[in-house]
């Protein structure tokens, strides 16, 4: 064993996981690391392998953290029932309901949010942390639409994320944050059995909101499985993607040169805009993911590279290794929007757990990039105000302060 993998800790993962993702990268293909009492597997073809294999590497665990916290849902069985859960979920997600539908509700929430800094700034100079006051409302904001959430109970929804946040990365096994984390699922759960029970008494689906898909009496699922997907799809919908708006603003303000190279695209027209934007989101999405971890378990003894692994082992797939192998991402260290390859990177996973909300999250991002810069074109960073990114499992920003000019009094065109 290597002396990095013997004395890795969540806490050195959680700061700055990449120089010790890339040790543990040239040590093997899998690398014990007993501090974590698992396999940590950081090249980005073994990662595949794992994430492609879900016979020999599974979610369906009684180890399984999202299964403890959840209960029984889509990401954490597998075959036809994955299937089947996944399936039943899937229409508010596609990628045309969330070009078509909710892009342009979230284009309207990005600009309600930056109006409401305006306001707050009584046309002076405005100052906002976009963390708190943009990344986290867009990601709450819109998931309680596409979920079918009234806006007034989305506070006492984004406590309950907090917490299963916390508990999603108790890889160290306390038993406090095990037992709040199911609280707050139950309690969750109680809340959603309301808001469903009420959308079939009023009439079953109409094919807009994720209730009311599930509420559909001719659906597959049955109350107790609608009840476990909407909490996993819920959580991960606000947790995850309001890291990913967040790393991707931070990448974008703070990188030199970049800030200025997106802006100025806008000259060649609204087609360069777009992609500029989008290569800074997809490249964000590489260099330093939301979600850190993708967890299997092996279930029957089997070999990575040299390492032996037995039954019921945890294997650790991590995601920000893989996105930084050399051997498939030219100078990985390098925040380099427009490589060629870079949507072949994991950070919505693979294979049939692959990312149910991927579009959506996508959407909700590339509206939070372009409407700051189309709004607030003069926007700086304030980078000893703000905190870097940091989390070992789901890693954001602690805090983005910005500062932009006087605002010009006009609407702004969201269609």
């Amino acid at each position: 064993m290597s002396a990095v993998a013997a004395s890795l800790r969540l806490e050195d993962l959680a700061v700055d996981p990449y120089p010790h993702l890339a040790e543990l990268r040239s040590e093997g293909a899998a690398v014990w690391a007993p501090n974590l009492d698992m396999w940590v597997v950081t090249g980005y073809d073994d990662a595949v392998s794992v994430l492609r294999d879900p016979e020999r590497f599974t979610n369906d665990s009684p180890k399984s953290l999202i299964q403890a916290t959840f209960g029984r849902q889509m990401l954490s069985v597998e075959g036809e029932e994955q299937r089947r859960y996944k399936q039943a979920c899937l229409a508010p997600f596609t990628g045309k309901a969330s070009r078509e539908v909710w892009q342009p509700r979230v284009d309207r929430l990005c600009v309600e949010l930056l109006e409401a800094a305006e306001r707050a700034a009584a046309c002076g100079a405005v100052e906002v942390d976009l963390m708190a006051d943009y990344a986290a409302p867009i990601a709450l904001e819109t998931m309680g639409i596409v979920v079918g959430l009234p806006f007034g109970d989305l506070p006492r929804v984004r406590a309950w994320c907090e917490v299963f946040a916390r508990s999603l990365a108790n890889f160290e096994g306390d038993a406090e944050l095990h037992r709040t984390g199911q609280e707050a699922a139950a309690a969750m759960r109680e809340y959603l059995a309301e808001k469903l029970d009420e959308q079939r008494s009023a009439g079953g689906a109409e094919g807009g909101t994720l209730i009311e898909v599930l509420s559909d009496t001719g659906g597959t699922l049955a109350r107790s499985e609608a009840l476990a997907n909407l909490l996993i799809v819920l959580f991960g919908g606000i947790e995850t993607t309001e890291s990913m708006i967040g790393n991707a603003l931070h990448y974008l303000l703070s990188e030199p040169g970049l800030l200025a190279a997106t802006l100025d695209s806008r000259n060649e027209g609204e087609t360069a805009f777009l992609a500029a934007v989008e290569d800074v989101m997809e490249e964000s999405l590489r260099y330093d993911p939301a979600v850190q971890t993708l967890t299997r378990h092996a279930t029957a003894p089997v070999r990575i590279g040299g390492a032996e692994i037995a039954a019921g082992e945890t294997v650790q797939c991590m995601v920000g290794g893989a996105n930084r192998d050399p051997a498939v991402f030219e100078d990985p260290e390098r925040f380099k929007p427009g490589r060629a390859n870079v949507r072949k990177h994991l950070a919505f996973g693979l294979g049939n757990h692959f990312c149910l909300g991927a579009q959506l999250a996508r959407a909700e991002t590339r509206s939070a990039l372009r409407m700051l810069l189309e709004r607030w074109p003069r926007v700086e960073f304030d980078r000893l105000a703000s905190l870097p990114p940091y989390g070992h499992e789901f890693r954001k920003p602690g805090r983005l302060v910005a500062r932009s000019g006087p605002q010009r009094k006009k609407e702004l065109a969201v269609g």
